[in-house]
């Protein structure tokens, strides 16, 4: 198993606008709430992983299903998690679900947020992430996470302050990978001992395809040639953390959402913060509340 962060060394900040200050439903004082995108499907990040956004490799088969031909008929990706070859469970996919059980996606739901991937300690987890839900036509994951603001200021004083303002927006999300496939080659690898040649020395260089070559369908660039990396499969999210400069491109806060300092700490209507942040989902409100009565 591979545990896998998102963070690169440099790149510079993007702005945002900030949301107006919101009504917030049975809100803890000195609580923000941050509206952010965590990762993106199909599209190698700068790291060289990709994660794919639909079920689209059969370990039984040890094929992509773009590489499948039954009676002539090609088949593409989608939500279905049944191998069109052999009736088994395909494998990848944010959409799909994961060993635990879990859809990908969801498995960020009630993990901690942290600054910069400290998260072995629990004294360093500074909110959670209270909803995540897959934007489709984006291939995006878009999370809401509640952070303490007491708590991380004391640990990093002025950094909730800078995504308030918008002088920071970066987040980064640390998984678990069960496996991965080479984009090239094809070859599995369970821990970075099994690496293949291509990840171990050509990692997001781009070369031209062999004749043995088993190339993964989003890497193939200009025809004829692949862009090496990692292609991550059963995919557990751990964490998501506030971080100077991510590897993902839509890895970012888009709006800070906080109480009107005269209702905090008061009982308000079910029109508050939740009801928004569920239409903003995405959703209806009614199914916004199902959803948070069953995991209660």
């Amino acid at each position: 198993m591979f545990l896998k962060i998102s963070t690169l060394p440099c790149r510079a900040p993007r702005f945002f606008k900030v949301a107006e200050a919101l009504p917030v439903t049975k809100v803890e004082k000195n609580r923000l709430y941050l509206e952010l995108d965590g990762l993106d499907g199909d599209k190698f990040n700068s790291n060289w992983d990709l994660f794919p956004w639909n079920p689209d490799y059969c370990p039984s088969c040890d094929q992509y299903i773009y590489d499948m031909d039954y009676k002539g008929i090609k088949f593409s990706a989608s939500d279905d998690e049944t191998c069109p070859n052999c009736g088994d469970k395909l494998d990848g996919g944010l959409l799909a679900h994961n060993s635990q059980g879990q859809f990908g996606w969801q498995s960020w739901i009630k993990r901690p947020l942290c600054v910069g991937h400290k998260s072995d300690d629990q004294t360093r987890h500074y909110g959670e992430i209270l909803d995540a839900l897959p934007v489709r036509d984006k291939k995006t994951i878009r999370m809401v996470a509640s952070v303490d603001r007491d708590h991380i200021e004391k640990h990093h004083p002025g950094l909730l302050s800078r995504y308030e303002h918008g002088e920071s927006t970066d987040v980064s999300q640390g998984s678990k990978v069960v496996y991965s496939l080479c984009s090239k080659c094809g070859h599995k690898a369970a821990k970075e001992e099994d690496y293949c040649e291509h990840i171990k020395l050509s990692r997001g260089r781009l070369l031209p395809l062999e004749k043995n070559d088993r190339p993964y369908i989003h890497a193939i660039e200009n025809g004829g040639f692949v862009r090496v990396g990692e292609i991550c499969y059963d995919v557990s999210g751990y964490e998501m953390s506030l971080v100077p400069h991510g590897a993902c491109d839509v890895a970012v806060v888009h709006n800070v959402l906080k109480a009107a300092a005269k209702e905090q700490g008061l009982p308000l209507p079910v029109s508050g913060l939740e009801a928004q942040l569920g239409r903003r989902m995405m959703r209806t409100i009614g199914e916004f509340f199902i959803e948070q009565a069953e995991r209660t």
